[in-house]
């Protein structure tokens, strides 16, 4: 398979619009909902411009754009673009474990964008990590506003209110079930629902089935706290039991 170079700023637009209007579709998301990636509907659009499939992507894309009132061309796309090239420019290097195997070990994810960003292109074999960088960016963002997130309550006690959904992740967990005679391991899906309450308080939620609101909604949420979580100086409060309905 040839290694083709694209513009790494031509698939960061593309990338961008299909975020903007369908969401992000990570390679494992796209395996568990059986659906395509983010990343391949890019390449499809840049390698393949004028197929059948393409123009009806196209023509989704526009119709899509229209019904949610959003400019495609809008300057502000092309500068976050420009932000996360400079952005993924200023990573610090990881260090890649160089040893006598270093040749089976995977080159640390902030190392390959980093070089793509400087590059200004990216070839076949890497075209997913630039697709990537844009969700990154965004996600390294949402890490630095919540840094200032506090606990809410205390465990067992019943929360409610309003706040921002800013991330739903589609999950698979498996369940250990025993019996007399053997255990059974039983696969579920479960999405895990993230919010931001009006003080930049984190709020997380295992759903046992698709919800019905989007990244981005404003919702209502009434529920019990089951503990509080504090990853990497990031806390959140975690809740169960819980009602979350778009207001």
């Amino acid at each position: 398979m040839s290694n083709k170079s694209y513009s790494l700023k031509k698939v960061l637009l593309c990338t961008l619009a299909e975020i903007e209007l369908f969401g992000w579709v990570s390679s494992k998301d796209a395996q568990l909902e059986m659906k395509q990636s983010t990343a391949d509907r890019v390449k499809m659009h840049i390698d393949h411009p004028k197929s059948m499939e393409t123009k009806l992507r196209r023509q989704e894309l526009i119709d899509t754009a229209k019904a949610k009132g959003i400019d495609l061309f809008d300057s502000k796309f092309e500068q976050e673009v420009n932000e996360v090239i400079e952005w993924a420019k200023n990573l610090q290097l990881q260090d890649s474990r160089s040893t006598s195997f270093a040749k089976f070990v995977a080159e640390p994810y902030d190392n390959v964008i980093r070089g793509i960003a400087y590059e200004g292109s990216v070839t076949s074999r890497k075209f997913g990590f630039a697709c990537s960088m844009l969700q990154s960016y965004r996600l390294a963002q949402k890490r630095q506003n919540q840094a200032g997130s506090n606990f809410i309550g205390v465990v067992g006690d019943i929360i409610s209110g309003t706040a921002n959904v800013i991330n739903i992740k589609a999950m698979v967990c498996t369940d250990t079930k025993k019996t007399y005679r053997r255990s059974q391991s039983i696969q579920r899906k479960t999405w895990l629902v993230i919010l931001s309450t009006n003080e930049n308080n984190v709020i997380k939620w295992w759903a046992n089935s698709q919800p019905t609101f989007n990244v981005g909604d404003r919702v209502s949420f009434a529920g019990k706290i089951k503990k509080h979580d504090d990853f990497k100086g990031y806390k959140s409060t975690v809740i169960n039991y819980a009602k979350i309905k778009k207001v």
